[in-house]
């Protein structure tokens, strides 16, 4: 009952963007590969950015870098309005080779700062443009570099910027999100306080603008839920904890309820997290539990409707739940027997609505979310005041 489905054929949901669909690989591999443009690139930079400022950025007080940062985001904004953005790149190309990959801790921070305003001085570029898809790649993959630091601090200066880029820039995190998933998947398990903490509001801001895009049309969720499907049957513990949290959010946000539709290929995992012995974990899966139901009886078509808008793909459903009922831990067998009994009820009162059977919406007026009711009689408490699994 632990072992992930198979995925689904659709093109849409079977391919995963990489690092590859960004132009920054090649720009760094142009860059580097010829030391001519290098040093090109260098004086080019040093014209565009005073000394001092340079100077400033690299300096071991974060108030000297923050000033400095701020001067550069306005160069940049400077040479965005000239649309003058191959010297916006040296810049770029620049503070990622300085600064970023510098052997100076400080150097670090201040690069990390510095991309972030560089993304602020780009907000308003036209990024129709080549050039300026880009300029936004550069930053990204430079940002993402420094999340990946060996210093904890570099890595929650790195951070905080990457919160900020995909402030300034959300179409730029759409479109790269599952870089920034993977990245963000290391981030909420680092072992420094500071850098979890920044991981968490990245998180959150993330999750405010992948829903914004999903809902608006700009993206898709056919292309990411599968995914989450895949990081469900893990064992590390705080990438179930991430993926719970977007799945709940995907379910309670999301016009339409899309998640419904892929609900049975991580379904058994969630199940699964019911008895984890992380009580986080538990206590997220449950909620999960309780937000879904109500959703999946009240879309309850009929299991051969070929015209329904969403094709929720019951079946299945129902063999993950016989599955599941095969669990070591009770309550998890209780809890799939009681969604197996949900499920099958909302279909017979829609096929026979003569028959007495009361319908998705006639049954107990809490719909399974405070607690299970049995026909033994048995009450087995979604709270925290119920058994607790193990």
């Amino acid at each position: 009952p632990n072992r992930p489905p198979s995925m689904p054929s659709s093109p849409s949901a079977a391919i995963i963007p990489t690092a590859d669909s960004s132009t920054a690989p090649a720009t760094f591999r142009r860059y580097y590969e010829n030391e001519e443009e290098r040093e090109r690139t260098r004086r080019s930079f040093q014209q565009s950015i005073s000394a001092s400022v340079l100077v400033s950025l690299a300096h071991k007080r974060y108030e000297r870098r923050r000033l400095a940062a701020m001067e550069i985001e306005k160069v940049v904004r400077s040479l965005v309005l000239q649309e003058d953005y191959p010297r916006v790149r040296d810049v770029l190309l620049s503070l990622s080779d300085d600064y970023v990959r510098s052997t100076n801790e400080d150097a670090r921070k201040g690069g990390a700062v510095a991309l972030a305003a560089c993304a602020i001085g780009l907000k308003k570029a036209d990024e129709r443009e080549w050039d300026v898809l880009e300029c936004r790649d550069l930053i990204l993959a430079s940002v993402v570099h420094a999340c990946q630091d060996h210093s904890q601090r570099v890595r929650y200066y790195a951070t905080e910027s990457l919160f900020n880029v995909t402030k300034v820039i959300p179409s730029l995190a759409v479109q790269h999100f599952f870089i920034l998933f993977e990245i963000l998947r290391s981030l909420y398990a680092d072992v420094d306080l500071d850098v979890r903490s920044g991981a968490e509001l990245l998180d959150k801001k993330l999750k405010e603008v992948i829903v914004v895009a999903i809902n608006s049309g700009s993206f898709s969720a056919d292309a990411c839920i599968p995914v989450f499907a895949r990081f469900v049957y893990m064992r590390h513990k705080a990438t179930k904890q991430l993926t719970l949290t977007w799945l709940r959010e995907f379910s309670e946000k999301l016009i339409g309820a899309p998640i419904l539709e892929f609900l049975h290929l991580f379904l058994g995992g969630i199940f699964a997290m019911v008895a984890d012995p992380n009580p986080t974990i538990r206590q997220l899966a449950i909620e999960f539990l309780q937000s879904v139901l109500p959703k999946l009886l009240v879309n309850n078509q009929d299991f051969e409707d070929a015209d329904a808008q969403q094709k929720i793909d019951f079946d299945k459903i129902l063999q993950s739940l016989v599955l599941t009922m095969e669990h070591p831990d009770p309550f998890v067998r209780k809890v799939a027997m009681y969604w197996m009994s949900r499920i099958v009820q909302a279909h017979m009162s829609q096929a026979f609505p003569s028959s007495g059977t009361k319908g998705a919406e006639g049954t107990d007026e809490t719909m399974g979310v405070e607690s299970i009711r049995g026909e033994s009689g048995i009450d087995i408490s979604f709270s925290s005041g119920g058994r607790t699994p193990r």
